[in-house]
């Protein structure tokens, strides 16, 4: 992992310095609002570190390393745990990180002031060989949307007290779709009002979904098919344009 400076003025970085990840292939990184930790997603060990920031911003060796274990149905891509995501609950009360390879959402309690800030509040199981990807909550916190990369579905959550309560799941794929796929992708809108997310390989589309505020759930509303392998995407802040 790397610590830059950055200046807004003229765009410039400089490097501050570089620590190991503690893990193979790091692939999300989450920063806690005091700038304390760092928490990253190593994805082929199948394990989540947590690095110290110093005041300058640069990182410290990592004080924390959570190594999963397990696996899932799918041998050729679920042969062991594979980190995903490192995503605070909104008051960052909790940190949650997705497991695509044991098929779990992993909730941590998050407590700056320890040396090793994170304990196991809960773990939740999807249905197996779904390989959960990335997750986003509502503008309200009241609810929490889990994208399955490798069974294109999101699952919606009630998240109350770091215990999530499954309301719906919803197939991302036509009934009659035989191809490849994988969804990669979950952003809402700025007016909270709309749940966007992709899909790749032979799938590749941007769905749409209008959310219920009154219960969070999902109602499909457009596929939109894009070139292939749409793996991420932004809404920007007047929530009148997708990138």
């Amino acid at each position: 992992m790397s610590a830059f400076t950055f200046d807004p003025r003229i765009g410039t970085m400089k490097l501050l310095n570089r620590q190991s990840s503690a893990g193979a292939d790091p692939c999300y990184i989450s920063i806690d609002e005091d700038r304390k930790n760092a928490f990253v997603a190593n994805y082929s060990s199948g394990s989540l570190a947590v690095l110290p920031i110093n005041k300058d911003g640069s990182l410290q060796k990592p004080s924390q390393v959570i190594q999963d274990e397990g696996k899932g149905p799918d041998a050729s891509r679920q042969e062991g745990p594979h980190v995903h995501m490192a995503y605070f609950s909104p008051g960052e009360k909790f940190l949650i990180y997705n497991d695509l390879g044991t098929d779990k959402m992993n909730i941590m309690r998050y407590r700056p002031s320890k040396p090793q800030p994170l304990t196991l509040e809960t773990s939740v199981s999807v249905k197996p060989g779904n390989g959960p990807r990335h997750l986003v909550f509502s503008n309200d916190h009241k609810y929490l949307y889990l994208l399955q990369e490798m069974g294109s579905a999101i699952n919606v959550y009630q998240f109350n007290g770091g215990k999530p309560k499954e309301l719906q799941s919803v197939k991302m794929l036509n009934p009659d779709f035989k191809g490849t796929n994988g969804a990669a992708a979950i952003h809402i809108t700025p007016d909270g009002h709309f749940l966007f997310a992709t899909d790749r390989l032979e799938a590749s589309a941007i769905l749409s979904y209008s959310i219920n505020p009154e219960t969070g759930k999902l109602t499909f509303m457009e596929r939109h098919i894009t070139a292939k392998n749409p793996r991420d995407f932004a809404i920007d802040p007047t929530g009148k344009w997708l990138l």
